[in-house]
């Protein structure tokens, strides 16, 4: 997944943005699970909201369990967080995912 601030602020202006960028500076946001193009999150608000989010071409697709009706803090946290992950291990999960180790047996 790309992820750029730039992107990020895309999804979500002003307000919500400042507000997740707080939620992940005070660390309230767990990754799930993780791989190339989505990624799920526990994030931490008035109780834990799942957080998904997915990339479809250029395209990014979240979904927040909070009753926030689009894209809210708890989304922009978790982008941010993520953002962190991919930063340091992308490169790592793509070349786990185009070249598995049992394919050095064949």
């Amino acid at each position: 997944m790309r992820l750029t601030l730039e992107r990020i602020r895309k999804e979500a202006g002003g307000d919500i943005l400042r507000r997740g960028e707080k939620y992940y500076q005070q660390k309230r946001v767990k990754l799930v699970s993780i791989d190339l193009d989505r990624f799920d999150a526990e994030v931490s608000g008035a109780m834990p909201y799942r957080v998904s989010v997915q990339e479809i071409g250029e395209n990014l697709y979240s979904s927040c369990t909070c009753p926030y009706w689009t894209t809210c803090k708890h989304v922009v946290a978790a982008l941010l967080e993520a953002k962190d992950w991919y930063d340091e291990n992308a490169s790592d999960l793509h070349q786990a995912r185009t070249h598995p180790p049992w394919k050095r047996f064949f």
